[in-house]
């Protein structure tokens, strides 16, 4: 005997030929059967019980069936060819079951519902409890293979007579009978031993149901003994959208550490609003099955309302797998929980992946005078399933405007300044001429570095086809000031204050146009920031400024064309992501050297390999001291690795060149005191000429 589950699908259906009128689905539906009544014989309204013409011993059922009155039955007697209204005599606690007759009219049970949610339903939640009523196979164990291994099977149809597209459900969803002596005794289906609670789970399906679409779940028994079959039935079904618990951390699959303090995971929304899901988390190590009281150790139980655990009590073991399990109860409206069993998960418990950077004396400190060196050691935390390579160079800059009024408009009739529009007009808002400017704070780019790239991106505000010419410098002075409301301040601040370098940027072809939301290029920089950094008064971690405006040796932009920017007012006025102007800059530097320029990680030397910075006497007037950052970037074909951070290292460096407050006009040999040594050179070069029209007497020191 066998107990098939079925699923089917049909939308417009005219009902007939005894199809049940589908119940409204929109949330949940659940049915016991106990309002049939101890001696009742009309099936629920939505469902219907019946035979099954010609559809004996195939899987999938191949006929729709007609309803048929209930018998009442307590399964203490042999019965086939009927459907049953199961249960002690007199007891209000009643399941519906089948009993196929051996001939041609095998027995079913179906529900028909209509998919009401206004949504296309791609899972469903469906639980049910297996009973069975008597035990009436004539030879015991016989059948465990194919059809007479017994079970409740499922499918999904779009027809109703299977004729269609068939869906196999899967195992999770089979009842197969509990009792298999060959006793021909009637069974007491209420006892735990001859029944099977939370059979299912939820179920995607691969043909999702549409807003208004007919399903139908269908039980299905049918005579395979060919003489008498068991009674099987069903009772307290929950079909509903409420599921498993979700999202677990640690990561199914994944790993932990050894101390980990927390199990985490994400309840689903209760069967019935407003009401409140508990669950039972299992733990253990041994099996996935995490029987309770056998491989499982129960953490919390029933009132638990949760989304963690730190109930552990010890420390986990190295290198080991665990599994846990968090099973919901749903109190499913106050008629009885509902317990969904959840989905085994497991983690190992392991060394995280991490990239390691230590100093070897707590500093990289290096000095120029003697070219002095130290190290800082790069290791991983465990062996890599793959090679770790770590790049070591400067970090290249990417500095957004970080606020409103740090990108400003510059009106070329009146010189007023706009620090709050949401996009930025280049060089026109409307037929007004204007100058963007853009401030950039703590550019960490030390001075005197190469700049090898430079470019401000720009995310387009609209479409923007007109043809522009525009032109983009730097400002040199102390650039705060370009934050003080005064009409003009960005583009005429003082005299000297203007990069000489300028970089023409033309937008005349086609391929220029900017498409709304696009990102978009200036042209290299490099000449202007290069300027900048140069300057004696600059130093990492000082701001600098940019303008853009109207014209440059190639023509001049008409009035009322422009390219429109995003502000960084218009990106948190209701943007996403960063949208405002952002300045990237590439560098390189000669003050230091670090050896080697990559390091290669893998299992023979993944606990440590040096990397050894060196300073470089050069004759350049820094700061003392001066600082430079170094990035390492971590790369990998494990995902584990790959991308992991990695601290950057700050080297300080100590400058033996002296003069960065200046040299006195008699510091002869510039080392920053006048004093006899001056005084020794001065009388040691005491009249010596270098005219060149005495050659005789003078000397030519080129």
């Amino acid at each position: 005997m066998m107990v098939v589950l079925a699923v089917g699908v049909m939308a417009g259906l005219v009902y007939g030929d005894g199809e049940p009128t589908p119940l409204s689905y929109t949330r949940s539906i659940e049915e016991n059967f106990d309002s049939i009544g101890p001696t009742g014989t009309v099936m629920p309204a939505g469902w219907m019980a019946g035979g099954c013409a010609n559809a004996e011993e195939t899987d999938p059922p191949i006929e729709q069936f007609g309803p048929e009155a209930l018998t009442v039955h307590d399964g203490t007697t042999r019965l086939k060819g009927s459907v049953l209204n199961l249960g002690t005599t007199g007891d209000p606690d009643r399941a519906v079951g089948q009993a196929p007759t051996s001939a041609s009219n095998d027995r079913g049970i179906q529900v028909a519902l209509r998919n009401d949610t206004g949504a296309v339903l791609t899972s469903i939640v469906i639980t049910y409890t297996g009973e069975q009523w008597r035990d009436d196979q004539a030879t015991p164990g016989n059948y465990s293979s194919g059809l007479d291994q017994e079970k409740l099977k499922m499918f999904v149809s779009d027809k109703h007579d299977f004729s269609g597209y068939v869906e196999d459900m899967g195992s999770d969803f089979f009842f197969v009978r509990v009792q298999n002596t060959g006793a021909a005794a009637g069974l007491d289906g209420n006892d735990p031993a001859n029944r099977t609670e939370n059979i299912g789970g939820e179920y995607t399906f691969v043909n999702p149901i549409p807003a208004g679409g007919i399903f139908y779940l269908s039980w299905f028994d049918w005579e395979n003994n060919a003489t008498h079959d068991h009674i099987l039935a069903i009772d307290d079904v929950l079909i509903g959208t409420s599921g498993v618990a979700t999202a677990p951390i640690p990561q199914d699959g994944g790993w932990a550490l050894t101390d980990l303090a927390f199990l985490e995971w994400l309840r689903p929304e209760p069967l019935v609003q407003g009401e409140t899901v508990l669950v039972n988390v299992y733990f253990g190590s041994v099996d996935p099955n995490l029987i309770p009281g056998k491989h499982g150790t129960i953490l919390v139980v029933g009132n638990y309302d949760g989304d963690s655990t730190d109930q552990f009590g010890r420390p986990l073991d190295l290198n080991k797998i665990y599994y846990w399990r968090v099973d919901v109860i749903d109190p499913n409206g106050g008629l009885g929980d509902v317990i969904i069993t959840g989905n085994t998960w497991s983690f190992t418990t392991t060394v995280p992946p991490e990239v390691i950077v230590a100093e070897s004396d707590g500093s990289t400190e290096v000095s120029e005078e003697g070219e002095t060196s130290d190290t800082y050691t790069i290791s991983l935390s465990k062996a890599p399933a793959s090679p770790v390579t770590v790049t070591i160079g400067p970090p290249p800059v990417f500095v957004p405007i970080a606020a409103s009024g740090d990108d400003a408009e510059e009106n070329q009739g009146s010189g007023s300044i706009s620090r709050s529009s949401s996009d930025l007009e280049m060089p026109y808002d409307g037929s007004t001429e204007q100058i963007i400017g853009l401030y950039f704070l703590d550019i960490q780019i030390p001075r005197f570095a190469t700049i090898t790239s430079a470019t401000v991106e720009f995310k387009s505000d609209s479409d923007e086809p007109e043809d522009v010419w525009l032109t983009i410098w730097g400002r040199l002075d102390d650039p705060g000031s370009f934050q003080q409301d005064i009409n003009w301040m960005i583009s005429t601040p003082g005299i000297d204050d203007e990069t000489a370098a300028t970089v023409e940027w033309t937008m005349v072809d086609p391929a220029d146009e900017w498409v709304d939301d696009g990102a978009y290029l200036t042209p290299d920089l490099s000449a202007i920031i290069q300027e900048i950094v140069d300057q004696s008064s600059w130093d990492a971690g000082r701001a600098l400024a940019i303008c853009v405006g109207n014209g440059n040796s190639l023509g001049t932009t008409p009035s009322s064309s422009q390219r429109r920017a995003e502000s960084w007012n218009g990106t948190s006025y209701g943007g996403t992501g960063i949208k405002q102007p952002i300045l990237r800059v590439e560098y390189t530097m000669d003050q230091i050297t670090w050896v080697p320029p990559v390091v290669v990680l893998d299992g023979t030397n993944w606990e440590g390999e040096d990397v050894t910075v060196t300073a470089v006497d050069d004759s350049l007037v820094e700061s003392d001291p001066h600082t430079i950052t170094l990035e390492n970037v971590v790369t990998s074909a494990s995902a584990d690795w790959d991308a992991l951070p990695a601290d950057d290292v700050v080297v300080s460096i100590i400058e033996n060149d002296c003069g960065s407050w200046g040299f006195a006009p008699v510091d002869i040999n510039k080392d920053c005191v006048v004093d006899l040594t001056d005084l020794a050179e001065f009388a040691s070069q005491f009249g010596r000429c270098t005219d060149p029209h005495f050659p005789v007497i003078c000397n030519d020191l080129r």
